[in-house]
């Protein structure tokens, strides 16, 4: 006997499945997220089905620990890309390019004052940035720029010239 879901588990893992899936999705989006936000604003509005619905999701959570880090560890370094690509990848002073090194930075500083009243910010920067249209008011800096113009008030890679002489 023909196993149909079987087939279609396989063959959604091709690269043609997998053109067909975003296809789907992309013509059927809006439709998709109207239906969501209705059903998100129906929990959000009887708050005993709320509280319910937040009592599973909970419990699942815990159950399933390996499986939700595993999801957010994906998502906290694709949200990391996408930032890091708004600002140019490289340390806007002395063009350190590898990611690892690279931090986000205030560009007339203010970091610890906008963390401390930004309760979202002080969760994740990266979806901080996104939501707010990556901001012109942050750069990327490498840690060692980034350190110095913190506690020096500037990089000694700027004005080289003092820093020869």
């Amino acid at each position: 006997m023909f196993d149909k879901r079987a087939y279609y588990h396989v063959y959604n893992k091709t690269e043609k499945g997998q053109a067909i899936q975003r296809s789907n999705y992309q013509r059927h989006r809006e439709r998709r997220l109207a239906m969501a936000a209705v059903r998100r604003a129906a929990i959000m509005s009887d708050p005993e089905r709320h509280a319910k619905q937040t009592a599973y999701y909970r419990k699942w959570r815990a159950a399933n620990k390996d499986k939700c880090d595993k999801a957010h560890k994906r998502l906290n370094a694709r949200l990391r890309d996408e930032a890091l690509n708004a600002y140019g990848r490289k340390c806007k002073c002395c063009g350190e390019s590898f990611a690892e090194f690279l931090s986000f930075d205030h560009v007339n500083g203010g970091g610890s004052r906008q963390r401390k009243t930004d309760r979202a910010m002080r969760s994740n920067i990266h979806r901080w940035l996104r939501d707010h249209n990556y901001p012109a008011d942050f750069q990327l800096l490498c840690m060692n720029c980034n350190w110095a113009k913190g506690k020096y008030g500037r990089c000694p890679h700027q004005n080289t010239e003092e820093n020869v002489a």
